[in-house]
């Protein structure tokens, strides 16, 4: 596996405050991962909710629809601005919207479920990433959730290993991201947590980052020989994409 090295901090907040950053390009995605995030929050009886490194809030006015109260965090001022405007827009009360800096901040609140979506990369390294880990464990109530949506190395390479295979351009990690290596973050969440459920979204990149760029293959004869080679490859239980989902409840 490609090793990693740590990201500068002060270049990974100014890329958030950049006028012209957006959170993520692919809208098609985004919508994969708020209907994972929904599926789960569907199951669980919320009284208050955190969702950290919200953005602009777009997705939390979702979630906010399976809790009494919610919490939206962000260590952007941009993005609080933009989610303020979000916010109020929606017309909704449900949502208070803070600045939390999850390196330097303490989470003075209790929350039945917390949520980090992409948020957790951006920490630079996996010290940042544990403590912060750690700060969410604390603040959940005894058997609270953590809705974990973030990247892994694993899974991008996984993903650039098959494009390889078909002499397809690697798709490098962005430069303001710190992933995840899937089986040392599991031993380090071991001790405080429980794994309810652990998805990866493969078919998503599976599909579009390798059959639909093959497919834009102007030769109509390629396609059997891409089928013949895809048809040798099984998704299931494999992890292709950077993005992952983990529910673990509170140990």
């Amino acid at each position: 596996m490609e090793s990693v090295n740590e990201k500068d901090l002060t270049i990974i907040k100014n890329h958030w405050e950049n006028l012209e950053t957006e959170s993520l390009e692919d809208k098609n995605l985004q919508l994969v991962e708020r209907s994972a995030i929904i599926e789960q929050l569907e199951k669980i009886k919320i009284s208050r909710l955190a969702d950290i490194g919200c953005g602009n809030c777009e997705d939390t006015i979702f979630f906010s629809n399976y809790a009494n109260l919610v919490d939206a965090f962000d260590f952007s001022e941009k993005m609080i601005k933009e989610a303020i405007n979000t916010i109020t827009a929606s017309k909704t009360e449900k949502i208070n919207v803070a600045k939390l800096d999850l390196i330097n901040d303490q989470i003075l609140n209790s929350y039945n479920t917390i949520i980090t979506k992409r948020t957790l990369i951006n920490l630079g390294n996996f010290e940042n990433q544990k403590k912060a880990i750690e700060k969410i464990h604390y603040s959940l109530v005894k058997n609270g959730y953590y809705i974990m949506l973030e990247c892994s190395l694993d899974g991008l390479d996984n993903m650039n290993s098959i494009r390889k295979n078909f002499s397809m351009e690697k798709i490098p990690m962005p430069f303001h991201n710190y992933h995840f290596v899937i089986e040392k973050l599991l031993e380090f969440t071991e001790n405080l947590f429980e794994v309810v459920i652990k998805r990866y979204f493969s078919d998503y990149f599976f599909l579009t980052r390798i059959v639909g760029p093959l497919l834009n293959n102007k030769d109509p004869y390629k396609h059997d020989f891409i089928f013949k080679e895809l048809s040798d490859l099984t998704l299931i239980n494999k992890h292709i994409g950077p993005q992952f989902l983990l529910v673990l409840r509170k140990k």
